[in-house]
């Protein structure tokens, strides 16, 4: 047991760098090693705030991906399979699948497709993972063969009636994320994520991923791990690449999309990102798939588009921990 319980330890560290470092960093390739500035590695534990293991200088991009991959290629060992029957043990806890679908979204942020394709034909070869008849189910119902890794809540967590998923998307409850027409007419009035997952209330569109504050957020789905398939082999071939075509359309046929075509590597690119967008929208990829592919950042609400390599698409360093530990460099332009 000892074994698994570092294995989950591992990966939940390297998940929460994977998000840390996309956040607080530019992406993998704003420089050509990966040389810039990412967030400090701290990897021994100490409670006080102030002991000197807490005081860590800001780690290169590369850095932090690298131990991001020496953690989860560790993990992977030793983390069990996905049984047959799912449950929360091995949806809402690390699995062996679930660390090599983080893998393989890991190398494709590098661009490392070929790693990105291995560790993604691990997953699919496992057969131990599957799409959902319908979009919806996987919002509906949490522990089915689509969700790989997923963060379980119920009614009774603390996040529920203040940060809960549903409490902020749902207009029936806080409302506070409207999502925009422009995401919605990328979808056809069949899709099925239009028809099942998108409601218009008061004249603006919302998200039905998530309605209530048991609802579990999803991190690692079966649809990614096809598309990251995709997209890897797309930019492995030297045309168009009709596995990766097909691959894309098994994710629209799923939702009752009009399969899609293109007559270049660049058009078919281009169709994979835009199905990333409609399939993976509210789950915690957004910024990060405009930044990783070098695209500027749309406008919303109140907020002007933002170019690529802008200071301000990444956060700045908070204050606090600027004060806990002044080797912490502040972006720039903050």
């Amino acid at each position: 047991m000892r074994k698994k319980y570092v294995a989950e330890a591992k990966f939940i560290r390297a998940l929460n760098y994977f998000y840390a470092v996309n956040l607080w960093a530019q992406p993998y390739k704003f420089t050509p090693d990966a040389s810039h500035l990412g967030v400090p590695l701290v990897l021994t534990a100490s409670d006080a705030p102030f002991a000197p293991e807490n005081q860590v200088a800001r780690n290169t991009v590369k850095e932090v991906y690298d131990q991001i991959i020496k953690d989860l290629t560790e993990a992977a060992q030793d983390l069990p399979v996905a049984p047959e029957t799912r449950s929360i043990n091995s949806v809402g806890r690390a699995t062996q699948g679930a660390a090599q679908a983080l893998l393989a979204r890991v190398y494709l942020y590098m661009q490392d497709y070929n790693k990105a394709l291995e560790y993604a034909n691990k997953v699919i070869a496992s057969n131990k993972y599957a799409l959902n008849e319908t979009p919806e189910v996987t919002f509906r119902e949490y522990t089915t063969l689509e969700s790989i890794f997923s963060v379980a809540h119920n009614g009774g967590d603390n996040p529920n009636t203040n940060n809960a998923l549903g409490q902020h998307y749902a207009p029936e409850k806080r409302a506070d994320i409207a999502i925009s027409p422009e995401y919605v007419n990328l979808m056809e009035a069949t899709d099925l994520r239009r028809k099942n997952l998108i409601v218009e209330d008061d004249q603006l569109f919302y998200t039905r991923k998530y309605t209530g504050v048991q609802d579990w957020a999803p991190v690692l789905r079966y649809s990614e791990v096809l598309l990251i398939k995709a997209e890897a082999l797309a930019n492995l071939a030297s045309s168009v690449s009709q596995e990766a075509l097909d691959l894309v359309n098994t994710v629209r046929e799923r939702s009752n999309a009009t399969p899609v075509t293109a007559t270049s590597k660049a058009e078919l690119i281009e169709k994979i990102l835009t199905e990333r967008r409609i399939e993976l929208a509210f789950e915690g990829h957004g910024i990060f798939e405009f930044l990783r592919t070098g695209r500027n950042i749309p406008a919303h609400a109140t907020v002007n588009e933002q170019p690529f390599g802008s200071d301000y698409v990444v956060l700045p360093i908070p204050f606090t921990d600027i004060q806990r530990n002044p080797n912490l460099q502040q972006n720039k332009g903050y």
